[in-house]
C-alpha cells in the first residue's frame, strides 16, 4: 500500500514537471512572438525611386539619403490651372495634373485601432513653413492637413484601409533649410500605448542648364524698326536648329526698349522620378520685363521662383555695379571633372571699398542645392556691365576625352591682328564700317592709350581669370579659344564681342563683327571661323550691330529653354 502511494506521487510529480516545462516553453514562445511581431504603425514613400510606394520594398533606408535610396518631392512651383500663382500658394490640389506634382506617402492599415485613439502626422520644426501635406478622403478628394494640430487623422481612416497622403514644398533648400523633411506618424491608443514611425524626404533641387544642353525654344524681344533683320535671321535658322522661336512682342506691359531677355530670367529645371519640369528664376531688376517669367512662362509643368529682392545699387542698371544682379552674370559650365552637372559661376567687382557681386541670397540658394556649387567667381570689375557672359562661353569640342572648349576674350589677339594688318598695308581700311566711318585699323593701332589699357587688362584682369579657370575646373591652355577683343576706357567692347554668343543644338549664333573688309571678306569673321574650325558647330553671323551699340551682343539679347540632363541628379554623388 505504501509502495502504491509512492508510485502515484512520483507519477504525479513527473506529470506536474512536464506540465510546468511545457507551460514555460509556451510562454516563452508567446513572448518571443510578441517581441518579434511587426509594428502595426507603418508609414512609407517611394524610397527606392521606382515610381511606386510599397511597404515591403520601400522599408529599407527610408530615414536616410544615398544615391541609391531616398525619397524625393517637388517644390510645387508650377501653375497647372494657369492661375498666375504657383500651385503651392494655396491649400488645395489644383486639378488632376497637379496631383502628379505631389509625391505619395502611405500609412498602413491598422485593423484593431480603437475609435478613441489619437493619430498625429507631423513634420520637423525646420520644415513646418516649407511643406504641405494632404490626406486622401473616402470620397477620393484631398484635404489639407493642419500640421500644428493634434489628432489630424481620423482613426477610422486607418481601420478601413491603407491611407494615402500627398506632399509638396513651397521652397528649395537655402541657407536656412536643408531641403530635407522628416514626416512622423504617431499613434496614441487609449490604454496609453504609443507607437510611431517616420520617413525622410528631400526636395528636388533647382538645377541650372549650360549653353550646351539641348534647347527647345529661343526667346527674343521684338523692337520694331530696330531688330527686324535680327529677327528675320532667327526665323530662318531656328527650324534647322530644331528649336521654337518665341518672339516677345513690343508694347504693354513690357516697354520696347527692354530687350535684354538673358538678363530678365534664368531657366533651369527640377526632377523627381518619372517627372521633370522647367523652372524659371525671376530677375530682381525692378523692370516690367522681369515679370515675363511669371506672367507668360509659368504654367503647367513650368515653375517659377523668386529669390532675394531688388537691390537698386546692383540691379538698377546705373553707376558702377548697377548690372551685377542681371542674369548675364549667372552662368553654368557643362559637366566637368568633379562637377557632373556643371558648376555655376558669376562675376564680381573687386574694386572699391567692398567687393560687389551677384545677390548673395541667390548664390546661397544655388549652393544649398549641393549640385552645382560652390560658386566660381570671376573678376568682371574691369567691364562696364560686369557680366560673365562677356568674358567666357563654353563650346563642344567633339573630343570625348576633353569634350569642351572655352571661348575667352583676349586683347592680345586683337592687338596682334592689328599689327598683322598694318604690316600687310591695310592701315587705312575701315573698322566697324556700319557704325563708324572714321575708325580705321591705323587709328586703333596708333591709339597708344587704348593699346596700353588693353595690354594692362590682359595681364592684370583677364589672365588671372584664365588661371583660376584652369585650377578650379581642371582646364589646360589647349582648352581655351582666345577671341580677339578691345576694351575702351569705359569698360565696353570696341569691336563686337564674339564671346557673347548663343549656342543652340550644334549651331552658334554670333554677332557679325563688322571688322575690316579685305579681299571682300570681313577679317574678324574670318578669324572667328579659323578659331572654331574643326568644332562640331555651324556658324551663323547675325546682324546684331545695334545690340552691340546698346551695350550687348547676341547672348544678351536671347534666352533659351533647355532640356534637363538625361542622368537623374540623385544617382550621382555630388561635391
Amino acid at each position: 500500500m505504501i509502495r502504491t502511494l509512492r508510485s502515484k506521487n512520483q507519477s504525479n510529480s513527473r506529470l506536474f514537471l512536464v506540465f510546468m516545462v511545457g507551460l514555460a516553453i509556451f510562454l516563452s514562445q508567446v513572448l518571443v512572438c510578441k517581441k518579434s511581431e511587426p509594428s502595426k504603425v507603418q508609414i512609407t514613400t517611394d524610397v527606392n525611386r521606382d515610381g511606386k510606394v510599397e511597404f515591403r520594398t520601400d522599408k529599407q533606408g527610408k530615414n536616410e539619403w544615398t544615391p541609391e535610396r531616398g525619397a524625393i518631392f517637388l517644390n510645387n512651383n508650377d501653375s497647372d490651372q494657369d492661375t498666375n500663382e504657383p500651385d503651392y500658394a494655396d491649400d488645395v490640389i489644383n486639378g488632376q495634373e497637379d496631383i502628379k506634382d505631389l509625391s505619395v506617402i502611405k500609412i498602413r492599415q491598422i485593423h484593431d485601432l480603437p475609435e478613441d485613439s489619437q493619430v498625429d502626422i507631423s513634420v520637423d520644426e525646420a520644415s513646418m513653413s516649407r511643406v504641405r501635406l494632404f490626406v486622401k478622403t473616402a470620397k477620393n478628394e484631398y484635404k489639407n492637413l493642419t500640421l500644428s494640430a493634434k489628432s489630424n487623422i481620423n482613426p477610422a481612416q486607418l481601420r478601413n484601409g491603407d491611407l494615402e497622403l500627398r506632399i509638396e514644398a513651397n521652397s528649395y533648400a537655402d541657407s536656412t533649410w536643408t531641403g530635407e523633411t522628416t514626416v512622423t506618424l504617431t499613434v496614441n491608443r487609449p490604454d496609453g500605448e504609443t507607437e510611431s514611425d517616420a520617413i525622410m524626404l528631400k526636395v528636388a533641387p533647382f538645377i541650372l542648364l549650360s549653353n550646351l544642353n539641348k534647347g527647345s525654344a529661343l526667346y527674343v524681344r521684338e523692337f520694331p524698326g530696330r531688330n527686324d533683320s535680327f529677327l528675320e535671321s532667327l526665323r530662318e535658322l531656328l527650324p534647322a536648329a530644331g528649336a521654337e522661336l518665341v518672339v516677345v512682342p513690343a508694347g504693354d506691359p513690357y516697354p520696347p526698349h527692354q530687350i535684354w531677355l538673358q538678363d530678365a530670367l534664368e531657366i533651369g529645371y527640377s526632377e523627381i522620378p518619372g517627372h521633370k519640369m522647367n523652372v524659371v528664376l525671376k530677375a530682381n531688376r525692378g523692370r516690367p520685363l522681369d515679370d515675363y517669367a511669371k506672367q507668360e512662362l509659368m504654367g503647367p509643368d513650368f515653375g517659377w521662383i523668386q529669390v532675394g529682392t531688388f537691390r537698386k545699387d546692383y540691379g538698377g542698371g546705373r553707376r558702377s555695379n548697377g548690372w551685377l544682379d542681371w542674369y548675364g552674370n549667372l552662368e553654368v559650365t557643362p559637366p566637368l571633372p568633379g562637377y557632373p552637372f556643371g558648376r555655376f559661376y558669376c562675376g564680381y567687382n573687386p574694386d572699391g571699398p567692398e567687393e560687389a557681386s551677384l545677390n548673395p541670397e541667390i548664390i546661397s540658394m544655388l549652393e544649398a542645392q549641393k549640385i552645382q556649387g560652390p560658386a566660381l567667381r570671376l573678376d568682371t570689375g574691369w567691364l562696364l556691365i560686369k557680366h560673365v557672359d562677356e568674358v567666357i562661353s563654353f563650346l563642344p569640342s567633339g573630343n570625348p576625352e576633353r569634350p569642351y572648349k572655352v571661348l575667352v576674350v583676349d586683347t592680345g589677339s586683337m592687338i596682334a591682328l592689328l599689327e598683322k594688318w598694318m604690316e600687310e598695308g591695310h592701315g587705312e581700311t575701315q573698322m566697324l564700317g556700319l557704325s563708324s566711318k572714321k575708325m580705321t585699323i591705323k587709328a586703333l593701332y596708333e591709339n597708344k592709350e587704348l593699346m596700353e589699357l588693353n595690354k594692362s587688362l590682359q595681364k592684370a584682369r583677364i589672365e588671372p581669370n584664365i588661371d583660376l579657370l584652369k585650377s578650379e575646373l581642371r582646364l589646360v591652355e589647349e582648352d581655351f579659344i582666345r577671341v580677339p577683343i578691345l576694351i575702351d576706357k569705359y569698360g565696353t567692347a570696341v569691336v563686337p564681342n564674339m564671346v557673347n554668343s548663343t549656342i543652340l543644338n550644334g549651331h552658334i549664333l554670333i554677332v557679325a563683327p563688322n571688322g575690316p573688309e579685305i579681299d571682300g571678306k570681313d577679317q574678324l569673321e574670318e578669324e572667328m571661323r579659323r578659331l572654331l574650325s574643326g568644332l562640331p558647330l555651324k556658324l551663323h553671323f547675325l546682324d546684331a550691330i545695334l545690340y552691340h551699340n546698346w551695350g550687348g551682343e547676341v547672348h544678351c539679347a536671347t534666352n533659351v529653354r533647355r532640356d534637363g540632363f538625361q542622368t537623374p541628379w540623385w544617382t550621382i554623388k555630388h561635391p
